[in-house]
């Protein structure tokens, strides 16, 4: 829906959009309303959960130098190691928004794969397979491969 709603707003070919996602430092849809002006291109997601990974914190996020600012909205992080005994650690809020896509992107029949980035399929519950609903596209420092094997 982000797609469509995106390339009517700037006259864009469908089929040339996909989705793009960036993780904010929001950690509950609740911290969103601090925001000034939401973005017009795209929508928040919560209520994710990483397996065999998780997502940077704010404070770590800084001090690495992992903050940035994407249509106004604050984000940070990257993936990193997961803490001892946290199988599935919550996921901060997700900005998806509608992209053009790029000529160095990859398609594939889940979507366009991104170099430099950990191309991230997410499902509708934990079981894989005919559950799959997008493909999230997730900053990371370590080669995307460490991840897919995690």
């Amino acid at each position: 829906a982000v797609q469509q709603v995106v390339a009517r707003k700037r006259s864009l070919p469908l089929d040339n959009m996909t989705i793009s996602t960036d993780v904010t430092i929001y950690r509950r849809p609740e911290d969103l309303n601090s925001l000034i002006n939401e973005p017009s291109d795209g929508a928040f997601i919560h209520g994710l959960f990483m397996q065999g990974a998780r997502w940077m914190t704010v404070e770590e996020a800084s001090a690495a130098n992992q903050t940035r600012l994407t249509s106004g909205v604050k984000c940070a992080g990257v993936i990193v190691d997961s803490h001892a005994k946290d199988l599935l650690p919550p996921m901060p809020v997700l900005y998806v928004k509608a992209v053009s896509v790029e000529a160095e992107w990859e398609p594939t029949s889940i979507g366009y794969l991104r170099p430099n980035m950990y191309n991230c399929p997410c499902y509708y519950t934990s079981f894989r397979g005919p559950t799959y609903v997008f493909l999230a596209t997730l900053d990371t420092e370590e080669p995307a491969t460490k991840w897919i094997n995690a």
